[in-house]
């Protein structure tokens, strides 16, 4: 179990999630797709912000989530390092690649990974600002 949140307001998750399956077209879609494009697009808005580590760091996770690698637990000792640990061990402990831990859990641990290979929590830089501004400029 994970809880998300603070204080009185924490959500409780109970673990292992039902996974969706790869074989749904939407998941597939997903994994193959639209992550990998994302993880692009991050770069190609922000190289400019992003020192030479994090691009070879999301480059690398691009490459990863692609080749369908297994599971990694999160080696840095943010706040909430232990608590993703918990959740991710017996995926990691199995060696299960991203299509086979369940979507929602790699859908989270994708940004997970994104916000310590990008230092977030030091540099506070939101690397979406220019997608998001695109994406509501092209609502209006």
């Amino acid at each position: 179990m994970i809880s998300l949140g603070k204080g009185d307001e924490d959500i409780e998750i109970v673990l292992p999630l039902a996974p969706l399956e790869i074989s749904s077209p939407f998941v597939s879609h997903t994994l193959k797709n639209r992550i990998p494009q994302i993880l692009q697009r991050t770069l190609d808005y922000s190289k400019d912000k992003l020192k030479p580590q994090h691009v070879e760091g999301v480059e690398a996770l691009i490459q990863e989530v692609k080749a369908d690698k297994p599971l990694q637990a999160i080696t840095d000792a943010k706040h909430d390092a232990d608590e993703w640990n918990a959740a991710l061990k017996g995926y990691v402990d199995k060696k299960a690649t991203w299509s086979q831990a369940p979507w929602f859990l790699w859908e989270t641990y994708l940004y997970r990974r994104l916000a310590s290979i990008t230092d977030f929590w030091e540099t506070g830089v939101d690397y979406f600002a220019a997608e998001k501004k695109k994406g509501l400029e092209s609502t209006s």
